[in-house]
């Protein structure tokens, strides 16, 4: 047997294998793929499991959809300007419906650019409404009206909150 058609065979072998690993992609469990072409969204999120793509040409993303939580601090004032600084922690997770329009607005950072601000906002906007001595007392009632604010400015956006807590709020010592 001829050793250039044996070496000719093997590489032919090999780039198949090659072309045909390439054509496939898992999306994991509490994700959503994106398929994309040269950098353009092709069809609706693809749900976990084996996808076949065009190598070398589709390219998939995967985008996380499960619930997550979000810290953060809200410097704020109180009807009596007053500081406080309310530590406050968000549970919610992105429609897997719309998670590419999502990534095609606002990218893979999304929860940074939509939910950090619609948090501080919501914050600011509910404690404004206390007086310093009364929002230690009615600490439910104002986060109640923040999760509800917030549950609706989100919501616009393709964003379930499933809970808002104040784990803390800090006034200034003076």
């Amino acid at each position: 047997m001829n050793p250039i058609k044996l070496i000719l065979g093997g590489v032919t072998a090999l780039l198949g294998i090659i072309l045909l690993m390439s054509s496939f992609e898992v999306v994991d469990t509490g994700y959503r793929g994106i398929r994309t072409q040269f950098g353009e969204i092709l069809g609706e999120p693809l749900v976990e499991g084996l996808h076949f793509k065009t190598p070398f040409i589709q390219s998939i993303l995967e985008m996380e959809v499960r619930e997550q939580k979000i810290e953060t601090e809200a410097a704020s004032f109180t009807k009596d300007t007053q500081n406080v600084m309310v530590k406050v922690a968000v549970v919610l997770y992105p429609d897997p419906t719309k998670i590419h329009s999502m990534y095609q607005k606002f990218g893979r950072d999304w929860a940074e650019k939509l939910v950090l601000p619609a948090i501080q906002s919501s914050v600011k906007d509910t404690t404004s409404q206390y007086v310093a001595d009364e929002l230690v007392g009615v600490r439910e009632r104002a986060q109640a009206a923040a999760f509800q604010d917030l549950k609706k400015v989100l919501a616009e956006r393709n964003i379930t909150v499933t809970s808002l807590q104040f784990v803390n709020l800090d006034f200034d010592d003076a």
